[in-house]
């Protein structure tokens, strides 16, 4: 006997997505294609990375937890954040959530460092507001030896995602991601490796390697290794 009570199943993996309209490639924690399992999503209602990352208020952590409890009620058994600045409410998430959140690729930082020695990288998307509070949040500190890139605030990626734009060139995106990476890599020579805290760098991790010959890590992956680990299959 099987008790059903939902319209769909197996979407065991939930994201919590902004609200926002700008084109998703695959590889993009918003684009289906970049899964290998099944996967579900939920918007944050009004939650834009310019309020999330800049204009940040308590009311943020009520409703990602509403949008956990919609992924939990259609059958998520653990989700992943769509931007690295949820970072800041792991903690009370852990505490308070319906299910497992891994807000952030910073959290995997620590262990990062366990594996494969000092400096890890951080590319993130605005390095002036990656603060103490979302560091120590996501399990580190700025003592630690770990090189933070952000973004140019006037490239062609820090507007799109603010603004919200719904169209970008890729080449150009590319290009700004790839830039910064580079600007990383000068300040740390002896890069052991590397955490894209923007969900949207993935797409362009490739050509980041190429330029940037180390491991890359994303929430993304981050992803796929909870899932696994949530839902064994046997040998």
């Amino acid at each position: 006997m099987i008790v059903g009570g939902q319209p769909f199943y197996g979407q065991r993996l939930g994201v919590v997505l902004l609200d926002a309209r700008y084109p998703r490639l695959a590889g993009d924690v918003g684009n289906a294609d970049t899964y290998e399992t099944a996967v579900q999503f939920e918007v944050v209602p009004g939650l834009t990375a310019d309020r999330l990352i800049h204009h940040f208020d308590l009311e943020i952590l009520g409703l990602v937890r509403q949008t956990l409890q919609r992924l939990a009620s259609h059958g998520a058994t653990v989700a992943v954040g769509g931007c690295g600045f949820f970072a800041r409410i792991q903690r009370e998430l852990r505490e308070a959530g319906p299910i497992p959140f891994l807000s952030s690729a910073l959290v995997q930082v620590p262990w990062l460092r366990m594996l494969y020695g000092d400096p890890i990288g951080v590319l993130t998307i605005d390095e002036a507001s990656l603060t103490d509070q979302y560091i120590e949040s996501a399990g580190w500190s700025r003592s630690d030896p770990v090189v933070v890139q952000g973004i140019d605030p006037a490239s062609l990626f820090w507007h799109v995602y603010f603004e919200n734009r719904d169209r970008f060139e890729p080449s150009v995106m590319e290009a700004d991601v790839v830039r910064a990476a580079l600007h990383l890599a000068a300040r740390a020579p002896n890069l052991r490796a590397l955490v894209l805290e923007c969900t949207n760098m993935a797409p362009f991790a490739a050509a980041i390697q190429s330029v940037v010959p180390v491991p890359i890590f994303d929430i993304q992956g981050l992803a796929h290794f909870a899932i696994r680990a949530a839902r064994r299959h046997r040998y």
